[in-house]
């Protein structure tokens, strides 16, 4: 379980096998620049999934099975809009839908955008993701 505002859930599940993991990310890419230690794997949407699927693969994961499912991406201050650096919430949306399709997983399911925040939920029993707000449920 976890809340997102601009962040995005991402939760990634393997139904053959019942493996699936949550990232909690916060920011399109960590960058050149940017040192990544290992508590911080989650934090950037390049290393969250690259870190995510090698976690679910040593597990026993199919690259070629794993289905996607996310939440979040809101744009949650006024401040957001155009091309700005505070599209934070657009541009995390954007940057895992790339690299996910550059791994060939598809996104089966998504609450995202809008401009408030979500509490998540994602059932690793089953694969379903339950998305709350002030504006609504849904089951993903």
């Amino acid at each position: 379980t976890t809340f997102v505002g601009s962040c995005v859930a991402l939760c990634l599940f393997d139904p053959t096998k019942k493996i699936g993991g949550l990232a909690h990310i916060m920011l399109p890419e960590a960058g050149k620049e940017v040192i990544v230690n290992q508590s911080a794997n989650g934090k950037y949407a390049d290393h969250a999934i690259e870190y995510l699927l090698a976690k679910m693969q040593e597990k026993g994961a199919k690259l070629n099975k794993i289905k996607a499912k996310i939440a979040g991406g809101a744009q949650i201050f006024k401040t957001e809009s155009g091309d700005g650096l505070f599209t934070i919430g657009e541009r995390n949306i954007e940057s895992i839908k790339k690299i996910l399709g550059s791994h060939g997983i598809q996104i089966s399911a998504e609450e995202t955008g809008k401009t408030y925040g979500r509490w998540v939920k994602f059932d690793l029993q089953n694969g379903s993701v339950d998305v709350k707000s002030n504006r609504g449920n849904a089951t993903l």
